[in-house]
């Protein structure tokens, strides 16, 4: 077993299933040796064939890829969708009810990010106290 595991949380469609693969294969790609990923993919109806293709991409690295179907998770929680704020924009509000069982802490990545190193030192960052650790973008 490995000794950094770590739980990382994408939301998507059929509509980002190439910027999602793009993230998903920079996460993977850049994993250390002693770096087990737990990919977990909130889906809104992403098909078969879609699916299929990102197992096949996560296939030659040491991880766990599972994907969540969210596509009625806001039916049944009354929340309201638009084409501005579509089911995987909200799915993360409801990470902490899908992955309880998880331990530890638990990064969200939105599918347009490039992961360009190891994130160990990411999630060995103190949140002791704190509900969320959020990362802003520098564009300077």
């Amino acid at each position: 077993m490995k000794k950094n595991e770590f739980a990382v949380v994408l939301a998507s469609d059929n509509r980002g299933i190439l910027p999602l693969s793009v993230t998903v294969f920079s996460l993977l790609n850049t994993a250390g040796p002693d770096t087990f990923y737990k990919v977990y993919v909130l889906s809104d109806d992403i098909d078969a064939g879609n699916r299929r293709k990102l197992e096949e991409l996560a296939a030659p690295f040491d991880c766990r890829l599972e994907f969540i179907e969210i596509s009625n998770i806001l039916e049944e929680h009354d929340f309201p969708h638009t084409e501005q704020w579509p089911v995987p924009a909200w799915g993360r509000v409801f990470i902490p009810e899908l992955l309880k069982e998880e331990k530890g802490n638990i990064l969200y990545l939105d599918i347009d990010v490039l992961v360009c190193r190891d994130l160990t030192e990411l999630f060995r960052t103190d949140l002791t106290g704190k509900a969320v650790g959020v990362v802003f973008e520098n564009f300077s």
